[in-house]
């Protein structure tokens, strides 16, 4: 989910209400089947947040079937989804065109995660099973902190997704926990940035993230994991 001025404001209203909706509907709402357009979906999505397509590019539905292998049914849904996300513009009878996220719009969903994660983070810290922040607390040990290389900077880019996942996967409100995972969602490109740029102060804030809720302690949870979002509104500014 992405923030545009106005117009898109309006369509992230809508796809929030979509997705507590869909949350309510007697499942738990945090799977779906991997279908085609899932995949495409996904395939897609990545594609634009890199920068593979251009802003302003048209994307022809016959020219997508064609490079990811599907029908134009889950290539044509696919699109709409994006154009939901704010990552496409469809015009009638003129298709579909990229508009890839700027400055202002990485910080606005930067924004909405301070508001939701420190909250989620206070809650889970209540409720994580046993061992989990330990086990992760071990995950990160094993990454190096001084003189990083390739794989360090990969393992923690996993590392820290895990983090948001455990805690969106903790907290009950079924709700809160698709919206935080889409706003992640958002943020993988300038996120796999940042761990070059911050390795050591990421690699410091993720642990204090976890030593708070292996502690069961729900207020440093919380103010951890403000800081740690927060200090990425500050790198953002130099990773777009």
């Amino acid at each position: 989910m992405l923030i545009f001025p106005y117009t898109s404001r309006v369509a992230v209203v809508h796809k929030m209400y979509a997705i507590g909706e869909a949350a309510a509907d007697g499942s738990n709402g945090r799977e779906e089947r991997p279908t085609e357009t899932l995949r495409v979906y996904a395939a897609l999505k990545h594609a634009i947040l890199a920068g593979t397509y251009r802003p302003g590019e048209s994307l022809q539905e016959t020219r997508l079937a064609a490079e990811y292998g599907a029908s134009r049914t889950p290539i044509r849904e696919a699109l709409l989804r994006l154009e939901s996300d704010g990552l496409l513009t469809i015009a009638p009878r003129r298709g579909a065109f990229v508009q890839q996220p700027t400055l202002r719009d990485f910080l606005d969903v930067n924004e909405l995660r301070i508001l939701l994660e420190p909250a989620a983070a206070r809650t889970a810290a209540t409720m994580i099973a046993w061992g989990l922040a330990a086990d992760l607390k071990q995950g990160l040990g094993a990454i190096a902190v001084e003189r990083p290389n390739e794989s360090d900077y990969a393992a923690l880019e996993q590392l820290d997704l895990r983090l948001h996942l455990t805690i969106s996967e903790t907290i009950p409100n079924v709700r809160m926990a698709k919206i935080i995972g889409s706003l992640n969602d958002m943020m993988q490109i300038v996120r796999q940035k940042d761990m070059r740029r911050r390795h050591e102060e990421l690699h410091g804030s993720i642990e204090e993230v976890l030593a708070a809720l292996e502690r069961r302690d729900p207020d440093t949870a919380e103010q951890a994991m403000r800081r740690h979002i927060a200090a990425f509104s500050g790198a953002l500014r130099s990773l777009v």
